[in-house]
């Protein structure tokens, strides 16, 4: 993935100038994608959590390149 893999989803600075990383963009993507997908994962199947754990990445992955065109 190119640079923006590394990408930020919250970052932030206390007032001790503190920088909190957070999780990245493609992380938070991810996790956001998988909400779709977890009905699919309530059968307890591990290979198929995995499977579903992979596509949800293949979206956020998806999704970063579709960020780029758009900005």
């Amino acid at each position: 993935m190119e640079k923006n893999e590394q990408e930020l989803a919250f970052p932030g600075t206390d007032a001790g100038g503190f920088v909190s990383t957070g999780m990245t963009l493609r992380d938070w993507f991810a996790g956001q994608a998988i909400m779709g997908l977890a009905p699919e994962m309530a059968t307890g199947d591990k290979e198929n959590c995995r499977h579903i754990a992979f596509i949800a990445y293949e979206v956020a992955d998806a999704m970063m390149e579709a960020r780029e065109k758009c900005t």
